[in-house]
C-alpha cells in the first residue's frame, strides 16, 4: 500500500498537482499550507474567543465591540493579529462579506484595533459594501469564493483610515454572513 500522507507537494514534469487519483480512487490531496486565523482568534484576555474563535448571530458595532443587537446569520471572529508593514493582504473564504448586505440586511465590518485591542471608531472600520473605500483597499471575490482585501499602500498617508491602520493596527476582527465552522481568514497567505 502506498502512503502519501507525509508528501506536501507532488509534481509531474513540472506540473504541480492538487490531487492524485489511480483508477478513480483519490490517493493523495495537497494539504492546505495556510493558517486559518478563525479558530485561534482571541478575546480581550487572550483566551480563544467564545471557545471556538467565533460567535454566530452577533455582529460588531461601529465602535468595535460586540453589538447588543443580534444579527441572525452572521458570524464574528475574535481578535486576529494584523502584522506591521505596508503590505498586508487579508483573505476570507467560506462566508460572504462583499455581497452580504445584498443577501441579508445587516452590518458587516472589518474593524482594526491597536495593541490594547481598542478601536478608534469609524477611523478603524471598513463596512460592506466598501463603496468609498476603493482608494484605501481593493476587495475582490474570485470564482472559488475567496475574498481578497488588498491595501493600496501607494495611495499615500493622507487618508485618516489608512493612516490609523498603518500606524496603529495590531489586530482586526470580521463580521460576515455565514457559519463560523465554514469561515477561513488568512493574513498574507493564499487560501488553497
Amino acid at each position: 500500500m502506498l502512503d502519501f500522507s507525509s508528501i506536501k507537494t507532488l509534481s509531474i514534469e513540472g506540473i504541480s498537482l492538487k490531487k492524485l487519483a489511480i483508477n478513480g480512487k483519490q490517493i493523495w490531496k495537497k494539504q492546505p499550507s495556510f493558517v486559518n486565523q478563525v479558530p485561534i482568534s482571541v478575546d480581550t484576555d487572550g483566551s480563544i474567543f467564545n471557545g471556538v474563535g467565533y460567535k454566530e448571530n452577533v455582529r460588531l458595532s461601529s465602535s468595535g465591540g460586540i453589538s447588543g443587537s443580534a444579527q441572525n446569520g452572521s458570524v464574528t471572529t475574535g481578535f486576529i493579529p494584523f502584522p506591521d508593514g505596508d503590505k498586508t493582504i487579508i483573505r476570507i473564504k467560506g462566508v460572504d462579506w462583499i455581497n452580504a448586505p445584498s443577501k441579508q440586511n445587516g452590518h458587516y465590518y472589518i474593524i482594526f484595533y491597536d495593541a490594547n485591542k481598542a478601536s478608534n471608531g469609524y477611523t478603524s472600520l471598513i463596512e460592506s459594501p466598501a463603496t468609498g473605500f476603493s482608494h484605501i483597499i481593493t476587495i475582490t471575490r474570485d470564482s472559488n469564493g475567496v475574498e481578497t482585501f488588498d491595501f493600496n499602500e501607494s495611495y499615500g498617508t493622507t487618508n485618516a483610515i489608512l493612516q490609523w491602520i498603518r500606524n496603529n493596527a495590531k489586530f482586526f476582527r470580521v463580521t460576515a454572513l455565514g457559519k463560523g465552522a465554514d469561515m477561513i481568514v488568512t493574513v498574507n497567505e493564499e487560501i488553497v
